[in-house]
């Protein structure tokens, strides 16, 4: 997949996980129904475990959090 294409899937499945956690579903339960759908494109059980806390504890944001520090080098199809 591209990473456009994955990036929303990013956005897509964190926004599944904040509705699910404030639908009062666990981690667990949450990761299990997520498999059915995404199969190997599945965030993994932490991840969605950490993200699920954070939205209880009133994250609102299903974007990545911004980074500090040198950015990465911009790397294309051209340059490979």
């Amino acid at each position: 997949m591209s990473s456009t294409i994955m990036d929303f899937l990013k956005i897509e499945q964190r926004s599944v996980i904040t509705f699910l956690t404030k639908e009062g579903n666990g981690p667990k339960t949450i990761y299990n129904q997520m498999s059915v759908v995404y199969g190997e494109h599945t965030p993994s059980y932490y991840q969605v475990k950490f993200l699920s806390k954070q939205f209880k504890w009133g994250r609102d944001s299903v974007g990545d959090d911004p980074r500090f520090g040198r950015p990465s080098d911009v790397i294309t199809d051209e340059m490979c």
